[in-house]
């Protein structure tokens, strides 16, 4: 039995198959290319990053440099700063005080004793003995305590590490900023 179409039904199919030559669709997948390590592409071939891509150290590095600027400075009150200087302050006003008040011990010798103690320049202790200790250490203290109050901080440097995650193949460089933060170790992968 043969088969008849209807000759309308043959001018669609026709326009169909010439619209598909004139306007072809667009490919349904990526094109497979063939290219060996060290052979040169005859075009353009875009891979879909399948693969490791290696970085020179240069790269890393500045990328590194990148990351370690966008992780904020960590700062972190210490309350218990502003009791110790002040307790090293009235030791060194008494020390200073018990020096002065013994006979037959001139200003260098006391200022030379001091030293030996603290870690303080000549130039600050002869004019702590030159002038009214009390007033200087009164408000030496004043302005400690001031700024004390206001809060002093301590700036730590920030605990990071630079890890590499591996996301079905893709290879990612993040910074993880360790602040409070437990790292809890999985057996297995």
């Amino acid at each position: 039995m043969k088969l008849k179409i209807p000759p309308k039904y043959l001018i669609l199919i026709g326009a169909i198959l010439l619209l598909n030559i004139v306007f072809p669709p667009p490919p349904v997948g990526p094109k497979k290319y063939d290219v060996s390590p060290g052979e040169i592409a005859k075009q353009d071939v875009i891979a879909p990053y399948d693969f490791l891509i290696p970085k020179t150290e240069e790269e890393l590095a500045r990328e590194r440099m990148e990351i370690t600027k966008r992780i904020p400075p960590v700062y972190e009150l210490d309350r218990t700063i502003e009791g110790s200087v002040m307790k090293e302050l009235a030791a060194l006003r008494t020390f200073i005080d018990s020096l002065d008040r013994q006979e037959g011990i001139v200003r260098d010798s006391v200022i030379r004793i001091v030293q030996k103690t603290y870690a303080i320049e000549y130039s600050v202790l002869d004019y702590l003995m030159k002038t009214n200790r009390n007033r200087v250490f009164r408000d030496l203290g004043a302005e400690l305590d001031a700024f004390f109050t206001r809060g002093v901080v301590d700036e730590k440097k920030p605990q990071y590490r630079i890890i590499t995650i591996l996301n079905n193949d893709n290879e990612i460089v993040e910074s993880i900023v360790e602040h409070d933060m437990r790292i809890n170790h999985v057996d297995g992968k």
